[in-house]
């Protein structure tokens, strides 16, 4: 993860989630979103900076010491968390597909406005 912030793996990743989403966009990210009711932080809640920015529904939430975003609420999902899957610890996500998605251009994958829980 980073050096203060640990999601609980029991909740947070039901089912060894199988998919992951590669970011085209201006940071190379693999992330897993999931239900923010199957979302529990562990640790590190106190350091933990907000920045939104646009529509100000999403919510990029970095570690205020190390800087790294390893979840945030996602305008696609607002009512989720989007994991960063190189945050995790080895094997606790089995790869089956990783779809490609294009960041900079997320509302033509969405056109309904937001995207849907897959695994």
């Amino acid at each position: 993860m980073c050096c203060a912030t640990k999601p609980d793996r029991s909740n947070s990743l039901p089912d060894r989630p199988r998919r992951r989403q590669d970011g085209l966009g201006q940071t190379l990210t693999l992330r897993l979103v999931v239900p923010a009711d199957q979302f529990k932080l562990l640790s590190g809640a106190e350091v933990l900076t907000t920045y939104s920015f646009n529509t100000r529904t999403a919510k990029h939430l970095f570690c205020s010491i190390c800087g790294v975003k390893s979840f945030y609420v996602p305008r696609s999902h607002p009512d989720g968390f989007s994991v960063n899957a190189r945050c995790l610890d080895s094997g606790t996500v089995d790869e089956i597909s990783i779809r490609q998605f294009n960041g900079r251009e997320w509302e033509a994958q969405y056109p309904k406005g937001r995207g849907e829980y897959t695994q």
